[in-house]
């Protein structure tokens, strides 16, 4: 099992290599460490300003806003 995540890591790793800018600048947050950084560009994409005009529809999106 430790193999295959091994390998699986390596897999993301190369495929989120391109990105890697954008994806140290999500890690830059504070709480926010490489795998969640990682995980929330999946999410997200390099085109978020496409995907949300605004940085509100952004916050909702993620689930941080209140009411």
């Amino acid at each position: 099992m430790e193999k295959r995540i091994t390998e699986l890591e390596a897999r993301i790793e190369a495929k989120a290599e391109p990105y890697l800018e954008m994806i140290e600048q999500i890690d830059s947050i504070p709480g926010i460490e490489r795998t969640s950084a990682v995980t929330i560009f999946a999410e997200v994409g390099p085109h978020v300003a496409e995907m949300f005009p605004s940085d509100a529809q952004f916050a909702s999106w993620a689930g941080v806003v209140s009411g």
